[in-house]
């Protein structure tokens, strides 16, 4: 019966707007916005209940970035291009924050602004290089990839400090929750609520439509 009312609330809600969404009841109004409210709500209160170090933040940080991994990567695959070096693009601007911050002592909130930028151009312009190839040969190509960073980081030991990685990064302090551990919480956190939110917009849209439709097809 749950499935049902749920359904005829949205089925309403969707005739009589056409997607805009104009509510005319409270019922409706918590059906569209009650679960992003909620989230958002635990993502916030969520530190304030844990001591520091504590077991559980450590699992929901890790939770949280596989999933940032697995939503980004799934809307790449909402054009049907599979990537097996997808972890290359949290960690090349995670690279770019660590030589920023303790090679050249930038702060970190600067760190974080320039690495969003010259990570999303350096990802673009090798994702560009990807695309000249399809099918199994875009799997090859995004393979190889990381194994070519990877072995940067061997022939470069002084500026990414090859295996041991960059260490000594500045933090943020975060409610109860301090150090490397509300670094790591913040950042996850927002990330993963703009993927959600950013996923959710392009599936209730035409725009989710016709990139399902067109995919990899030029």
């Amino acid at each position: 019966m749950g499935a049902k009312r749920v359904e005829l609330i949205e089925r309403s809600i969707h005739k009589r707007t056409q997607g805009f969404y104009a509510v005319s009841s409270w019922l409706e109004i918590t059906y569209l916005i009650g679960p992003w409210i909620a989230g958002v709500a635990f993502l916030i209160i969520f530190p304030f209940l844990c001591s520091f170090d504590s077991y559980f933040m450590n699992v929901f940080i890790t939770a949280g970035i596989y999933a940032i991994l697995g939503i980004s990567w799934a809307l790449l695959a909402l054009l049907r291009l599979f990537s097996l070096g997808h972890a290359m693009y949290i960690a090349i601007p995670g690279y770019i924050i660590g030589v920023l911050n303790v090679n050249y002592e930038l702060p970190l909130y600067v760190s974080i602004a320039l690495a969003m930028i010259f990570g999303t151009l350096l990802m673009v312009g090798f994702h560009a290089g990807c695309l000249k190839v399809k099918g199994p040969y875009f799997l090859l190509v995004t393979f190889l990839l990381p194994l070519m960073f990877r072995q940067l980081t061997f022939l470069f030991p002084e500026q990414l400090y090859g295996e041991e990685g960059i260490f000594g990064i500045q933090t943020i302090n975060y409610g109860a929750i301090s150090f490397s551990i509300g670094n790591y919480y913040l950042v996850s956190a927002a990330v993963f609520f703009m993927l959600v939110a950013g996923r959710r917009f392009i599936n209730s849209k035409k725009t989710g439509l016709i990139l399902r439709c067109i995919a990899d097809n030029e």
